[in-house]
């Protein structure tokens, strides 16, 4: 009973699809199709809406439940899967993050130096947090070190009270 009324389910959305204009709209109609349990069909819709805007990251993110739930799901298998998934973009390779940390600290030394205070402290806290999704390391703490300095000279003004 349960089986025949998701392919009537199925059936119906399908009939109804093309008149689902925006991906938000089918995203919706998939979520209300979750919530009354049929998986089949809310992941149809999922893949109409992603397929109107890849991006939908709602759409992608109840579609990938419905795939778990009906086991056709599976665990990343490398470390930037969750990334190109979700947002679509491959992960920063290290020796990236680490050169934009050195960067958004020297900018931050520049704004020092100029007496912009406020944008010096923007840049170091970018570069910390960028530090706070990395892995420790020497090279990294070395980084964190020079800027926690950094912040407490541009947060007190230039005035060390020793």
């Amino acid at each position: 009973m349960r089986i025949a009324l998701g392919l009537i389910a199925l059936t119906a959305v399908a009939a109804v699809a093309p008149f689902l204009t925006t991906a938000d709209v089918r995203y919706r109609f998939a979520e209300r199709l979750y919530q009354m349990e049929q998986f089949e069909a809310a992941s149809f819709l999922c893949d109409k809406a992603l397929s109107r805007n890849p991006n939908h990251a709602p759409a992608r993110a109840l579609r990938t439940e419905v795939e778990f739930i009906l086991g056709r799901g599976h665990a990343s298998s490398y470390r930037g899967e969750f990334d190109v998934f979700m947002h679509n973009h491959s992960y920063i390779p290290t020796a990236q993050l680490l050169s934009e940390i050195d960067h958004a600290l020297a900018r931050g030394e520049r704004h020092d130096g100029a007496g912009e205070r406020e944008a010096g402290l923007v840049e170091v806290r970018k570069a910390l947090e960028f530090m706070k999704w990395m892995p420790e390391g020497q090279d990294l703490n070395a980084r964190r070190d020079r800027a926690e300095s950094l912040k407490i000279l541009l947060a007190t003004g230039g005035s060390t009270d020793d």
